[in-house]
């Protein structure tokens, strides 16, 4: 208990120091919030400052931040103020694609890399290990948008695939699966790598443990060997950064859910950033650092 207690006591700093950090930072960059309620030219000082004033933008950062945190410890993150909508609103209608797009990126990951790690780890020194490394290599190296933008011109001239666009309970369902599938693989390929590597290089380890040995002069097949002994000391460390995949999946999605048009948390993010919005930055920001 004092062990989980530390830990929710540092997760509520570090989160309190990301919502200072995220308020101070979308006010110091470049932008006004006020500037998309005028026409092109100069607004009037005197129109300019009411705008402000209705905003909130007219007192000082400390007092703009005391309120906006007051208004978190209700779980109320405020209006947007690019347009009339409740942010809580906003949340709830993204937020659930972009997990749902991250938790695909990690079943695929998982699958795809521990399937991996194990061939590797069995047939190590091979051409099929060199190959399966330098795949995993390949993925860490290359960004999925990279991948993304690629695919999207090649089907354009080619199969001219329904993938980009995505809505729940929209359309037919396969074809929802396969705007929702094409992306979450492409963002779950890092994972596989990495999560391939850590079982490769942990199977190889339990191989010279003895009860590895021992199991294999019992007469153990091999298959039986990995999948009941070998595999389960390998997934304890394996699980621990497929935790912390998913959880960077979720921030990761930003530019791939751009590219594939996906209404999720990321696009909003970007929208938010355009507009100098800034409860909604600091809103999709504080909740990434949440997950």
């Amino acid at each position: 208990m004092r062990f989980l207690a530390g830990r929710v006591l540092a997760s509520a700093l570090v989160l309190v120091l990301l919502s200072l950090l995220v308020f101070l930072m979308v006010r110091l960059i470049p932008g006004d919030p006020a500037a998309q309620y005028f026409s092109a030219g100069d607004p009037d000082p005197a129109q300019g400052a009411e705008v402000r004033a209705m905003l909130g933008l007219d007192q000082p950062w400390p007092v703009q931040y005391a309120e906006w945190a007051g208004r978190l410890l209700t779980g109320d993150f405020g209006r947007s103020m690019a347009q009339p909508v409740d942010i809580n609103a906003m949340l709830a209608e993204r937020l659930p694609v972009s997990l749902t797009l991250a938790l695909v990126a990690t079943l695929f990951g998982v699958l795809a890399g521990v399937l991996g790690g194990v061939v590797s780890s069995w047939r190590a020194g091979s051409l099929v290990d060199v190959s399966i490394q330098s795949l995993g290599f390949f993925a860490i190296a290359v960004p999925g948008f990279v991948l993304g933008t690629l695919l999207i011109a090649l089907n354009s001239f080619s199969a001219q695939l329904p993938i980009v666009g995505f809505g729940f309970f929209e359309g037919q369902p396969a074809t929802q699966a396969l705007t929702l599938l094409v992306p979450a693989v492409l963002l779950g390929l890092r994972p596989a790598a990495i999560i391939c590597r850590y079982t490769r290089n942990t199977l190889l380890d339990t191989y010279g443990e003895d009860f590895t040995r021992t199991a294999r002069a019992k007469g153990i097949g091999s298959v039986r060997l990995v999948t009941r002994h070998s595999l389960r000391n390998a997934m304890i460390p394996v699980t621990t950064v497929t935790g912390i995949e998913l959880g960077a999946l979720v921030g990761g999605t930003i530019v791939i859910e751009a590219v594939f048009g996906l209404p999720g948390i990321g696009s909003m993010l970007m929208s938010a950033v355009n507009s100098s919005d800034y409860p909604t930055i600091q809103a999709a920001v504080l909740v990434i650092g949440v997950v």
